[in-house]
């Protein structure tokens, strides 16, 4: 089953991320230090007020939306939906101007805090309304929302950049046009927004209890992503912004695709197994899931370690190579270590529904990585910047896992975790010292020199993954 989930969930789970890696690397190329520094602050800035005014929603939603079954139940929860969503962005349009102005003095007008702000309410409508879909499993409708914001908001954006409109508004306006034209698409396709706006009171209060630690939790842990590039702004200015955000984006990228490839269908089957079957079923669920999270995000990770200076020179335009070189790799076993703990251990508090547990070390991780950025910068620059929130996320995903085997009893895979991060491991240090030459062939031999390398070890080492594999190569054989 979470092979199948998988693989339907895959062409949104390629394209997306993949879009999102281009286009840190296409607007790398097309706009200044400058412009790419305002376009990295906005979009943090978005992460954040969406985490703060709809995740407490939307993971009511995911949760617990299979649970309105009848029809009365189903528009209760229709008409609360529309009343969340019209308090949420209202809410974060009051927050967001204000701190686009506090972030960005003298770099944004009227003009560019109304695109900004209109790019922001989009963004986050397409975000929810892709988790509500992925909910209900419409793996179509989920693709359209995944994709189209993206894809199209870049090739627009490219165009009127191209067109002479050389500014960060090219940006926003692009991503505006297509995610507008993809919350239509779910309109039309979805009963969202069918019932009016009613303030069920029950229903949201019921939201609310559940999504508000979660909300915290979620602001939290994207603080804790973010801390280095308000830091850097602040130490050294959105120049030196621009300059960091190259690789610190490229590394939280990667290991977010690799991690989405696989989690998109995942959650969703360990809530259905609790609602069906109880705590021992879910708690099964969710360690097929950790293994399989691993064992696509680690040889990423750590692949990157290997090829890293190959891939920085390729992809990367000259003014930004040095800097990004010294930053991705920190950034992508940063990134690597707090989608594990997202994807796993948390995932193991909201089903049991103990989301204060998330809470507390999401406030420890931020304050940690936010310390760490800050000495981090002081000491190694830039580098040092990113790797700080590393080392600080190894500790709390450790802690992350003594506290569910503490507070759920839930066991963790460890000995599939090991044997993943000891294949990882054995794959980038051999990719590392092979000699395959430069440019893109040098690249392509080493990637797939690594491939070879970290499936064999996996096979031999790992029996899940041997299943994993086999599975997936058996389904892909049937659909081709």
């Amino acid at each position: 089953m979470l092979v199948r989930h998988t693989l339907l969930y895959l062409p949104a789970q390629v394209v997306a991320p993949l879009v999102q890696f281009v286009s840190i690397v296409v607007w790398a190329h097309l706009l200044s230090a400058l412009d790419l520094g305002v376009v990295t602050l906005i979009f943090a800035i978005h992460e954040l007020s969406f985490a703060a005014f709809f995740t407490w929603w939307s993971h009511f939603a995911l949760r617990f939306i299979a649970g309105f079954k009848d029809d009365s139940e189903r528009r209760s929860f229709i008409g609360g939906e529309s009343a969340a969503m019209l308090v949420s962005a209202a809410l974060q349009a009051l927050v967001a101007i204000p701190v686009m102005r506090f972030a960005l003095p003298g770099a944004m007008d009227a003009a560019a805090l109304a695109v900004a702000s209109v790019f922001m309410l989009t963004r986050s409508l397409n975000a929810y309304m892709a988790e509500r879909a992925r909910a209900e499993a419409h793996i179509g409708l989920y693709t359209i929302m995944q994709v189209a914001g993206p894809l199209f908001g870049l090739l627009i954006g490219v165009a009127l950049i191209h067109a002479g409109y050389r500014t960060p508004n090219s940006v926003f306006l692009g991503f505006i046009v297509a995610q507008t034209c993809a919350a239509g698409a779910m309109v039309l396709m979805s009963d969202f927004g069918r019932h009016g706006v009613v303030a069920s009171g029950p229903i949201l209060w019921r939201a609310a209890a559940f999504g508000f630690p979660v909300m915290m939790a979620s602001m939290l842990a994207l603080f804790a992503v973010n801390a280095p590039r308000f830091i850097v702004e602040h130490g050294s200015g959105l120049s030196a912004l621009g300059v960091f955000s190259v690789g610190y984006g490229l590394g939280l990228r990667a290991s977010s695709f690799a991690s989405m490839l696989v989690t998109a269908g995942a959650y969703p089957l360990v809530a259905r197994a609790m609602e069906r079957e109880g705590v021992a079923a879910a708690y099964a669920q969710l360690s097929r899931n950790m293994t399989l999270v691993a064992l696509v995000v680690a040889p990423v990770a750590l692949g990157l370690f290997a090829v890293n200076r190959s891939v920085v020179d390729f992809i990367v335009p000259p003014t930004f190579r040095e800097a990004t070189s010294l930053v991705l790799p920190f950034a992508a076993i940063g990134g690597l270590l707090r989608y594990l703990r997202a994807h796993t251990t948390d995932q193991a508090f909201l089903v049991r529904s103990r989301p204060g547990f998330i809470t507390i070390i999401g406030l420890v991780d931020l304050v940690g990585a936010a310390a760490s950025s800050v000495v981090g910068l002081k000491i190694d620059g830039v580098a040092g910047a990113a790797a700080g929130p590393m080392a600080s996320g190894a500790v709390m995903f450790a802690v992350s896992l003594l506290a569910a085997r503490w507070a759920l009893d839930f066991r963790i895979p460890m000995r599939s975790l090991i044997a993943i991060g000891g294949a990882a491991a054995i794959m980038a240090v051999i990719v590392a010292a092979t000699p395959l030459g430069t440019g893109l062939l040098g690249l392509v031999a080493k990637i797939a020199l690594g491939a070879v390398i970290y499936a064999t070890a996996i096979v031999v080492a790992l029996p899940f993954g041997r299943r994993t594999m086999f599975a997936a190569a058996n389904r892909l054989a049937r659909v081709w």
